[in-house]
């Protein structure tokens, strides 16, 4: 929150930490859920707040990956806050996420805690270079389904798409 504060801080800052934490929730989310639900809420309510106030316009119309057509340019924090907002109302629960550690949840309750230090974010200067902003690249729009009434294969706003690309970006990155 405290990269959100200042009124001198650069878009690309702020859109860097709201967009880490974000990319967590899908992992992290039933268990803060289950163990720390006001924060979540608060958590929740604080990223609302900064992507309904940020402003994208700026920059997607320039990240534009068509000229026109059906398939609108969408920046990519919009887009999974809209995921991620869909998952918090399925509960947070999703079909993609393995979760191992659920059949030992007894050890780990038994288990003593252990603090974690505060986390010091570096000040930001002018010579700091922040990942810029994306749009979703969008081959296919849900109208490209030939069967009649059949469902997507990743509904756009569900998380298991944002899961997906994910995995596609990092066996990419990674080969």
């Amino acid at each position: 929150s405290v990269a959100l504060e200042s009124s001198h801080t650069p878009q690309a800052r702020s859109d860097w930490y709201v967009g880490a934490v974000m990319r967590s929730l899908p992992w992290s989310g039933l268990e803060l859920k289950a163990k720390k639900p006001r924060d979540l809420d608060r958590l929740m309510d604080s990223i609302d707040h900064f992507i309904r106030k940020r402003n994208s316009s700026k920059f997607t119309g320039a990240l534009k990956v068509w000229a026109s057509g059906p398939l609108a340019q969408e920046d990519s924090l919009e887009v999974l806050w809209t995921q991620l907002v869909h998952l918090r109302k399925a509960d947070w629960q999703d079909k993609f996420i393995l979760r191992p550690y659920l059949s030992f949840a007894s050890k780990l309750d038994e288990a003593m805690p252990h603090a974690l230090g505060v986390l010091q974010l570096p000040s930001h200067t002018d010579d700091t270079l922040y990942p810029q902003p994306e749009v979703v690249f969008k081959l296919f729009d849900d109208t490209d389904i030939p069967a009649e009434g059949a469902a997507p294969p990743l509904p756009r706003n569900s998380i298991e798409q944002y899961l997906t690309e994910e995995l596609i970006h990092n066996t990419i990155e990674k080969h």
